[in-house]
């Protein structure tokens, strides 16, 4: 099988060959009500849903420094490392940026369409790449990841929900940046 490049440029999936520790704002985000959707829609709308949603939120993270982590089902995962973004608070910046804007644009894939969003730090991280079937995908190991999915979890209600840990890591503007859902 052909191993096929993911969309990240400028050599960062190179350095990401061989697994370390490294800075990381996380973001996961899953379509809300999705079984539901799925009823609803024929299921070539839903296909076609699920292929646009899943366009949005690769070309949003590209966009914003970001390495896609997973798709599954109707949802994703994607990375900021610190390294990439120019430091903590950047990383920060670009996850919490990109959690809106996956946000807001997915309420025009489709009407009663909500997303979803939430963003988590983790300070070490094991990040690397790892090849299956021919896919080579980015991927994280740590408790932060786990953590990071909960909170997406608890953000109903199309919002997107930052964990105090990372937004702390914005150091001065923090106060003006706790809520995330404006």
């Amino acid at each position: 099988a052909q191993v096929l490049e993911p969309r990240a440029p400028d050599g960062r999936m190179d350095r990401l060959r061989e697994p370390c520790r490294r800075a990381v704002a996380i973001l996961f985000a899953d379509l809300e009500a999705s079984g539901e959707l799925s009823r609803r829609l024929s299921s070539r709308a839903y296909f076609e849903l699920i292929r646009a949603l899943t366009d949005l939120i690769d070309s949003v993270v590209g966009a914003h420094t970001g390495i896609l982590g997973k798709h599954a089902g109707d949802g994703a995962s994607a990375l900021f490392l610190a390294e990439d973004a120019g430091g903590d608070s950047a990383a920060a910046r670009s996850a919490i940026e990109a959690a809106r804007e996956i946000r807001d644009r997915a309420t025009a894939l489709r009407d009663s369409v909500r997303v979803k969003v939430g963003v988590h730090w983790g300070a070490t991280l094991m990040v690397g790449q790892v090849s299956t079937r021919g896919r080579l995908e980015v991927t994280a190991f740590g408790d932060e990841m786990n953590e990071a999915a909960r909170i997406e979890s608890a953000a109903t209600g199309g919002i997107a929900l930052a964990s105090k840990l990372l937004l702390e890591r914005l150091g001065v503007n923090y106060p003006r940046a706790v809520v995330v859902n404006h």
